[in-house]
């Protein structure tokens, strides 16, 4: 599938400025249809895939640039190889610009790149016809909705050398075995359980004391074995003789072994305690964790996640055999670690650069860090932070393959970029920063899901800097769709977490159109619900459990986003538990502009969240028509209509913040109509190259 290519990449670079020297992309492709089946060539349900204008989106193909240190990219260089496309639009962050595919055209990339300080660049071009006028200037756009490109901009190749601190040291493509095994078979002599164990768990056992192991995965080399400290343990039935039965197992790989249960952990030491390893974890490179031969072995022979595993006691293990050896093999990057404490001390798992691909369906994310979900060992892991840097998540079309779950108090990440058809960015622990973060949304899940269907806490968390470059929800989807409790940023909470959702924002998020709205050509991106937040006990994903007594949804911030395309239902506030504990007037539950510095008295609301454009409109929280008709604000002025729909209880107060603007018609420049922050001027890439974006304030 690699020699699929649709596109050419390539990337002049300054190695002494003025004269430019060309480098070529190490490129992958991802079709969503890779199978020769007909209809069974493909991943996931179409309607996944399918924006609300019926077009889909098939095919991804990424290519990615080391930029290294005293260098800068000059120019980037695009060619259509299947020549379907007159023109592209680059995205960068909330960003763009028109270029055309026909002709020679380099887009001049020099102005984003800080040569003292540079960050990761992530662009998504996504490719378009003209009717009339020029590919800068069109008169009638038609986006190809089918096919994307993205092309990242790397200036840290990784952990290329050993660095002598005593650290356990591994290239993947040298001295693999120093770091990781092929899962295996083994009795744990302590519990009596049989157990199949991850990919490093000789290291971590030989190397008890190692504060640090360390692989590197250099840029174009695929890794197709997952790097995970988990394992599966089976409880051996108490059978006659069936001990012996399952050493032979071990030993044979089919001898009939009767086992009671199993359960998934991440130990590092073998034995009834679950342990995890106190060495800090750091993966690194340019190059990809692989998993298409864990998604190509589930399609074959039908594997499922393990919550859905019929398990009988006394089974001979051979019938689940296979299915956990899929099962573990598709946990790419499942990690467990209490190294360190705090983000300032370190974090107990640093991951960098490289890319993960193809998830399989497992019911969550393939990348698990310190991951809530990893419940067996959560309490000692949940204080102990994880990170994110230039990293990449593609080719997940699947439902059920989620977004990164990267947890443990005060986690973070920067520069991410994740093509997902599930939630994608989920936040469920304390203090957690997710920022600059790149999305392709598919329908199935939210782009940003807070508390993790109410899993995780949520305090002190930000996220800011989301840039959804496609995203396709249906109206007319059950999870998303206008009747679903979804949306662009939901939270699909069971209710089950007492601490609820509190004191947590989301700021500048921006999603282009991509098409016209309202036109038989809506485009590449579609919306239906932007915002899905409450509680829905005993729904999707919560068991027989029921909420918990009092669930407190409070100080959720949003601000500064900005949702071009119009979105086809109306935002959604609910509980059918009866036990949500709404804000107050003094703290609302959720908040929808800057109020530090916005002046209510002059209606100059700052940062607010916008929808649509000519006119945009904002969040109008009357359910009441004429009450919306005489408050509520566009950016034509004083006029606007319900657009958030409540489903709490008969007298029941969400108490949510929202622009009103009373009786006030506001003149031809009004304080009455929101600020808007800056949206896409389209001039991206200007050939003065000036600087276009602010400066960054820098975490960790």
């Amino acid at each position: 599938m690699e020699n699929d290519r649709q596109f050419n990449v390539s990337l002049d670079k300054y190695f002494a400025y003025p004269d430019p020297s060309r480098v070529t992309a190490c490129v992958k492709s991802y079709k969503r249809c890779p199978f020769p089946e007909g209809n069974a060539a493909c991943l996931g349900d179409t309607n996944g895939w399918k924006a609300a204008s019926g077009r889909t989106f098939d095919y991804l193909e990424t290519a990615v640039f080391y930029v290294q240190d005293g260098t800068s990219p000059a120019t980037l260089d695009v060619t259509d190889l299947r020549q379907y496309s007159q023109c592209a639009r680059a995205l960068y962050e909330d960003e763009y610009t028109d270029f055309d595919l026909r002709k020679s055209f380099s887009l001049d990339v020099s102005s984003l790149w800080d040569l003292n300080n540079p960050d990761p660049i992530h662009i998504t071009i996504v490719p378009f016809n003209i009717t009339s006028g020029t590919c800068g200037n069109a008169n009638s756009i038609k986006f190809q909705t089918e096919r994307s490109l993205a092309v990242w901009l790397s200036p840290d190749e990784g952990e290329t050398s050993d660095p002598g601190d005593g650290s356990v040291y591994c290239d993947v493509t040298v001295n693999p075995d120093d770091c990781l095994n092929l899962p295996y078979w083994d009795i744990d002599i302590d519990s009596g359980d049989l157990v199949l164990y991850g990919t490093l768990t000789e290291v971590l056992e030989n190397n008890a004391a190692a504060k640090e192991i360390n692989i590197f995965i250099p840029i174009d080399f695929d890794l197709n074995l997952p790097i995970n400290n988990n394992l599966i343990r089976f409880k051996i039935s108490d059978d006659d003789g069936n001990s012996d039965s399952c050493l032979k197992f071990v030993q044979d790989g089919v001898s009939e072994c009767k086992v009671d249960s199993t359960s998934v952990g991440s130990y590092q030491t073998k034995g009834n305690e679950p342990k995890p390893t106190t060495a800090k974890i750091v993966v690194s490179g340019l190059g990809r964790i692989d998993g298409w031969n864990a998604l190509n072995s589930q399609k074959e022979n039908g594997f499922r996640q393990i919550d859905d595993w019929d398990f009988v006691a006394g089974v001979d293990v051979n019938i689940w055999k296979d299915n956990a050896e899929w099962y573990l093999n598709a946990l790419l990057l499942s990690l467990a670690s209490t190294s360190s404490s705090t983000a300032q001390s370190g974090f107990a798992i640093d991951i960098s650069g490289i890319e993960v691909a193809w998830g399989s369906k497992i019911g969550r994310s393939p990348v698990q860090l310190n991951s809530l979900f990893a419940s067996d060992v959560y309490a000692q892991t949940s204080s102990h932070p994880a990170k994110l840097h230039d990293f990449k998540f593609v080719g997940n079309w699947l439902d059920g393959s989620d977004g990164p779950d990267i947890m443990g108090d005060g986690s973070y990440s920067a520069f991410t970029y994740t093509h997902t058809s599930d939630d994608n960015v989920k936040i469920a622990s304390l203090d957690t920063k997710r920022e600059h973060s790149t999305l392709l949304q598919g329908g199935v899940g939210c782009a940003i899901n807070l508390g993790s269907d109410g899993e995780g806490d949520i305090d002190n968390s930000v996220v800011n800097g989301v840039y959804i470059h496609r995203v396709l929800h249906n109206p007319n989807d059950a999870f998303n769709g206008c009747g679903g409790k979804g949306g662009v940023i939901c939270s699909r909470s069971c209710g089950k977490n007492p601490q609820g959702l509190v004191d947590a924002t989301v700021s500048n998020l921006y999603i282009p159109e991509l098409g016209t709205s309202g036109t038989a050509d809506s485009g590449a991106n579609s919306v239906a619900v932007p915002f899905g937040i409450g509680v829905q006990e005993l729904g999707l994903h919560c068991g027989n459990t029921p909420a918990n007594d009092a669930y407190p949804i409070r100080n959720l911030v949003f601000q500064n986003i900005i949702i071009h395309p119009k979105p086809f239902c109306k935002s959604k506030i609910y509980d059918n538990s009866g036990n949500v504990q709404w804000g107050t007037s003094d703290k609302p539950s959720a908040i929808f502009y800057d109020e530090a510095n916005s002046d209510l008295a002059t209606c100059n609301f700052r940062e607010p969240v916008e929808f649509s454009r000519d006119p945009a409109y904002f969040v109008c929280g009357f359910a009441d028509k004429d009450e919306a008709e005489k408050s509520c604000l566009t950016t034509a002025g004083v006029g606007g209509l319900p657009n958030v729909e409540y489903d709490i209880g008969p007298g029941v107060d969400a108490n949510i913040k929202f622009p009103v603007c009373g009786d006030l018609v506001p003149s031809s420049h009004p304080s009455g109509i929101p600020s808007i922050s800056a949206s896409p001027s389209g001039e991206l890439f200007p050939s003065t190259s000036p600087t276009l974006l602010p400066s960054r304030s820098r975490s960790p």
